[in-house]
């Protein structure tokens, strides 16, 4: 399916990390986030943390610095799950 060798999928079971463009291509072939795929979080805790990350750039454009709160920082979210199918 993904055009890669058993022994590259064995790797990746054995934890031996997975390169970006193996990420992409298995985003792209199964229809998933691709922050889903590396840190568990749903599209929700991902449209928080942005949203958190554009109101800390606007706040250090006008001199406030504010940080992202912890409810959206990828540390303090709960593991997420696939949506869709």
């Amino acid at each position: 399916m993904l055009g890669v060798s058993a022994d590259v999928v064995a790797g990746w079971e054995a934890g031996r990390g997975v390169d970006r463009e193996a990420l992409t291509l298995i985003a792209a072939s199964t229809d998933t986030a691709m922050e889903w795929l590396i840190a568990g979080l749903s599209p929700e805790q991902v449209a928080a943390f942005h949203a958190a990350a554009r109101s800390q750039v606007r706040g250090d454009r006008l001199g406030r610095g504010r940080a992202p709160t912890d409810e959206a920082s990828p540390t303090h979210v709960g593991r997420g799950r696939r949506s869709g199918g």
